[in-house]
């Protein structure tokens, strides 16, 4: 219900949807089944994940989008726009990881851990053919400090004791099953902010970014 509001006022359901992907992303709130606790606190089974549901959602538009260009331009001399494939060692880790399915000693954690890495290339596959105008780039990086901005403050919750992940670590885990997977997260994310520093941003963006930035190191 909630999401039908947000299209209605917003007016753009592929926004939405990348949205909830990097939302998804920075707190790794998903419903776990075949859960095996033997999997230690990173990982505990297959998940239904609101970012698998999303990019479902934002292929089947590009999908409307494609087919519908290509009837109303019927003129072959016209050029379709390049696909973006990824790139040779991306592929070759995937294949890799696909073989080592044949030797690993637990088959359901592997393919799970596969999962999440066959998800993680079609979000880049996704991103790398349908970003293209600033606009759209600025979008992907005010998500990407929205959501490091709601990990930092849930982990502050748990450094004062006034959010229970009912873990007894002593390390800062947030909203994540494992403190590894949350200083994993915040590594990634503080890096690609700190690269958008070179960007041509507005004086009071840039200073934004610097404050979450110190933010995330504290």
């Amino acid at each position: 219900l909630v999401a039908a509001i947000v299209v209605f006022l917003v007016g753009n359901l592929r926004y939405l949807l990348l949205g909830i992907i990097f939302i998804d992303l920075a707190t790794g709130i998903d419903v776990y089944i075949t859960c095996d606790e033997s999997y230690y606190l990173s990982s505990c089974g297959f998940n239904i994940s609101l970012t698998t549901l999303a990019l479902v959602g934002l292929y089947a538009l590009w999908i409307i989008s494609v087919r519908r260009d290509r009837t109303q331009v019927m003129d072959e001399s016209v050029r379709h726009p390049r696909l973006y494939l990824p790139g040779k060692m991306m592929l070759g880790f995937m294949v890799a990881g696909l073989l080592s399915l044949l030797t690993a000693r637990d088959f359901n954690y592997s393919l799970y851990q596969l999962w999440i890495y066959l998800n993680l290339l079609a979000l880049y596959f996704y991103l790398s053919n349908n970003i293209a105008s600033e606009k759209e780039i600025l979008y992907i990086v005010m998500l990407l400090v929205v959501g490091v901005v709601i990990q930092n403050f849930f982990m502050e919750l748990v450094s004062l004791g006034l959010f229970d992940t009912g873990m007894s670590l002593q390390r800062v885990t947030g909203t994540f099953r494992s403190p590894n997977v949350a200083g994993g997260y915040l590594a990634e994310v503080f890096c690609i902010l700190l690269a958008c520093m070179a960007l041509k941003f507005p004086r009071w963006q840039r200073w934004m970014l610097c404050g979450v930035l110190a933010f995330t190191m504290y």
